[in-house]
């Protein structure tokens, strides 16, 4: 059985269906994209973020343990913030551009890069197309983004 940073056709729809507006039921459960909301939000689901200094695209927490990186982007005004990038980077001796590119056509969902001080950063995005989540849609997408990070050793830390 394939590991969910694979590319197979069932991960593309549970994805889309993490895209699509919550059932009716969890409505009530929805809240505004913002620095305020997803402070607590990650708080709620167990991941604790602290603010971090907010760059060109907006808001930007770091995880208490500085596993990664979430930055929210495209908000109006700081709020209804349709995008959350997770971000994490590594120093991983034998990564290179290609291992990156191998990755990037073998994986969906997170995209990793070599960045200028030689680290490699695997970035996710989760669309909140109508600025608002919840606790179970965030829950989900930090899930997804801890299998790309397991993955990430065995693609880059090999010779």
């Amino acid at each position: 059985m394939g590991s969910i940073v694979t590319s197979s056709p069932a991960l593309a729809a549970f994805a889309v269906a993490l895209s699509i507006s919550a059932p009716a039921a969890a409505q009530d459960a929805r809240y505004v994209v913002d620095a305020k909301s997803m402070a607590g939000a990650f708080t709620r689901i167990g991941e604790p973020m602290v603010a971090d200094t907010p760059n060109e695209l907006g808001p930007v927490f770091r995880h208490d343990k500085g596993e990664y990186f979430l930055t929210l982007a495209h908000c109006a005004g700081g709020t209804g913030c349709k995008t959350i990038q997770l971000r994490a980077c590594y120093e991983y001796p034998n990564a290179n551009v290609a291992k990156a590119n191998a990755w990037n056509r073998d994986k969906m969902f997170a995209r990793a890069a070599m960045a200028a001080n030689g680290r490699l950063c695997i970035d996710m995005v989760y669309l909140a197309l109508d600025g608002k989540i919840d606790d179970a849609t965030l829950a989900g997408v930090v899930q997804m983004f801890r299998e790309v990070r397991i993955a990430a050793p065995d693609a880059f830390n090999k010779p």
